[in-house]
């Protein structure tokens, strides 16, 4: 995984929270953005406490996107995302 610090898509859907980019990618050449959130409002104690679940969040993620077969990244790449999606464990941040 990269940290994307340069990365700003249009956020106006989630005022209020921090949003931290990394990118994954494959040999094939699929590359799939994940992302954390953090409200703005959590302290930097309450941040830094978190922190190694949104990392274990982020890892997870990676692993199952590296798993997929590349036909499926080639799916996601064109737009079938109905095959292609993967599930991911809800998370207990409050």
């Amino acid at each position: 995984m990269r940290l994307l610090r340069e990365f700003q898509p249009n956020l106006s859907g989630t005022m209020g929270v921090h949003k931290v980019f990394v990118a994954a990618s494959c040999e094939c050449g699929t590359a799939a953005v994940l992302s954390v959130e953090v409200e703005q409002g959590k302290s930097r104690q309450e941040v830094e406490e978190a922190l190694p679940r949104l990392v274990e969040q982020l890892r997870f993620r990676e692993e199952a996107f590296r798993k997929m077969p590349c036909t499926a990244h080639a799916q996601m790449r064109s737009g079938g995302l109905a095959e292609a999606q993967v599930k991911t464990p809800e998370a207990s941040e409050g």
